[in-house]
């Protein structure tokens, strides 16, 4: 039975009753946090089909704390940037929600995905098992987990065009950021003080580039009652 899913984590909760005659044993839970390059990791997973069930890989940690971009809805655009760690293991296609387990057992994080291309061999990325726990947590609570929507419509400032840049009286010095293109009426964001061209350059203090590190900044407040706040220039 699904508790509670979620597309944006590529995260989901179940909940299996096993028989009297089936004994289901949880692995020990490491912590993300103190992975190390180089460590050596197996990857269990079912790759392309049932029939190559518990398949086992191996390799190591090979980059921490990797933002990979990711598309969601499979439209050749990329919508968030995933927080993984990379490894040289085999993550296949039905790999996606298997254990990624350290040489002591302990299950550290989750496959997602990998990068398929013609010169690109052996990067992989999995989910940080503190990262996962976190949303998991949520999903039992709430079986969804609410994100921010600030019902606005943005540009990336390296995209602008010259004509758009004149008209809103963005500086030539502003090279990162985002640019709202519109507010949608009666939002909170209509009511913040925020205007069409304004150009959004940080989020809680932290620097943004582009619409995916806004959209992964605003993500982390999953907190209805805790608002963050934007660094804006207007004009300038």
């Amino acid at each position: 039975k699904v508790i509670g899913k979620d597309k944006w984590s590529d995260l989901a909760v179940i909940k299996i009753e096993a028989s009297k005659n089936h004994f289901l044993k949880p692995l020990p839970i490491g912590d993300s946090k103190q992975l190390i390059l180089g460590e050596p990791i197996i990857v269990v997973g079912n790759p392309l089909s049932i029939d190559f069930q518990n398949t086992v890989g191996e390799g190591i940690i090979s980059g921490l704390n990797r933002n990979v971009p990711v598309d969601i809805d499979k439209d050749n655009q990329y919508d968030m940037l995933m927080h993984a760690f990379q490894v040289d293991a085999p993550i296949n296609p039905g790999d996606s929600g298997g254990a990624i387990i350290d040489q002591n057992g302990n299950l550290i994080g989750i496959a997602s995905l990998k990068i398929s291309m013609p010169n690109v061999e052996n990067m992989a990325f999995g989910i940080p098992i503190n990262d996962a726990i976190k949303v998991a947590d949520t999903l039992e609570e709430k079986g969804k987990i609410d994100y921010p929507n600030t019902s606005i419509k943005l540009e990336n400032i390296e995209e602008l065009t010259s004509a758009t840049r004149q008209k809103f009286n963005i500086s030539n010095d502003i090279q990162q950021g985002v640019m709202v293109k519109e507010i949608s009426k009666d939002s909170p964001t209509q009511h913040s003080g925020l205007k069409v061209g304004d150009v959004i350059i940080a989020v809680d203090g932290k620097s943004v580039q582009n619409t995916l590190e806004y959209r992964q900044k605003i993500f982390q407040h999953t907190d209805e009652k805790k608002a963050f706040k934007l660094k804006v220039s207007r004009e300038g």
